[in-house]
This record gives structure tokens, C-alpha cells and sequence, in this order.
């Protein structure tokens, strides 16, 4: 699949409540492995753990950069990275490559998933990258490792509220304590949030009156 280039992005729109206007993507890795297209969760673990990741968001990252002439000029796309990423200075170099492209409209998001081991390459190389303009956003916010740790300590100013706590609005999940948690802290803090998976009216309408509108 890398040697042929098969990992494409897909592009998930970020959606403004308040105009219903697309304001920016997430591109999501994909598999175009001749005429069937491979689900991630079939790949995505297994690439990691044979530090393939690297290569494969490699090829993503040059199909998003390619790509971004063709979007509105104010519409931004997101990327996602795992800790292998920050943790040596890999994504600056390959952005050092193509000229530091976009940084206004060429954002990242850290997953997590999987947690950083080396904190002080990873607060180095992302002060590295917001130096030149880029943006993160740390993914899956409240699933996994050190979230607030990250914040903290990584200078991440946004979080991508899960889908797992944007399902449970309108329900008597538990959990729905937790996402309110979440918006609270997110804007006693002055964090821009985007909530992952939001599928109904009702989950818009709930967000939007919590003052998350993305």
C-alpha cells in the first residue's frame, strides 16, 4: 500500500452551528487498495505498531497540502498524529521540506490513544511548529492518556470533544456528566472545542446552548 501510495485522505467537515457553513476538515486515512477501500480500524493499530504510521500520515500529509488550493481560502484541514510524531523532530522537517506550507490553514490533532513518553521532545517540536503558526488540537479529549497534562504542558489551546460523550445527550447515560464537565472546563479555560460525531438536531440544539458551536 505505501510503495503504490494507497492511503488517501478522506475529508470529515467541521461545521458551524451558528452559519451551517463548513468552516474546515478533518482528513481521515483511508485505504484505496484497488477497488475496495479498507477500513481504518483494520490497519490503523497494526500500522503503529510496526512504526509504519509514520510514512503512511507521510503520504496524507503531502495528498492535504496538494489539496488545499482546491478549498475555500478560509477553510482549514486538520491532520492527525500520534506521539511518534512530536516525539523527534519528524513533522517539522517534512513541513521544512515543502516551505512551512498553510500554517493558518494546516492544523494537527494528537490523539490520546497512545501516550507521549518523552514530553520534552514533544513540548520542543510543537513550540517548534507554533513558532512558524500551526495549530493543535488534542483528539479524543477525556478517552485517554494525560489530557490535561497535555494541555498543560503542550500549550494546546483546543480540544475534539469524542463522539462517545456527544452520544450520550438526550440520554440517562452517566457519562453525560462527563461531557458537561468537559464544555465547563473547556470554557472557564477559553478553549476552542469541536464536538466529534454530532448527528442529530437535538445534539446541535444541546451543544449550541453549552456555547459549543464547531
Amino acid at each position: 500500500g505505501l510503495a503504490r501510495k494507497e492511503f488517501i485522505p478522506f475529508y470529515q467537515p467541521v461545521v458551524d452551528s451558528r452559519t451551517r457553513e463548513v468552516v474546515g476538515f478533518e482528513a481521515l486515512l483511508r485505504w484505496q487498495r484497488g477497488r475496495n477501500m479498507v477500513p481504518p480500524g483494520t490497519f490503523i493499530a497494526y500500522a503503529e505498531e510496526q512504526d509504519l504510521i509514520l510514512p503512511m500520515t507521510d503520504q496524507l500529509l503531502e495528498q492535504v497540502i496538494a489539496d488545499l488550493p482546491s478549498l475555500a481560502p478560509t477553510q482549514w484541514v486538520s491532520v492527525n498524529l500520534v506521539a511518534a510524531h512530536i516525539e523527534q523532530p519528524h513533522l517539522s522537517g517534512q513541513l521544512q521540506r515543502h516551505g512551512w506550507p498553510s500554517p493558518d490553514r494546516l492544523t494537527f490533532e494528537l490523539t490520546e490513544r497512545e501516550p507521549i513518553t518523552d514530553i520534552q521532545a514533544a513540548m520542543g517540536e510543537i513550540a517548534t511548529l507554533q513558532e512558524k503558526g500551526y495549530h493543535f488540537k488534542l483528539d479524543d479529549f477525556g478517552t485517554g492518556y494525560g489530557g490535561f497534562a497535555y494541555l498543560q504542558r503542550l500549550g494546546i489551546r483546543q480540544i475534539k470533544i469524542d463522539k462517545m460523550f456527544v452520544d450520550t445527550i438526550g440520554t440517562d447515560d452517566l457519562k453525560r456528566s462527563v461531557l458537561d464537565a468537559i464544555i465547563a472546563f473547556g470554557r472557564k479555560s477559553g478553549m476552542e472545542m469541536i464536538a466529534e460525531g454530532v448527528e442529530t438536531q437535538a445534539q446541535v440544539d444541546y451543544l449550541s446552548e453549552h456555547g459549543v458551536y464547531l
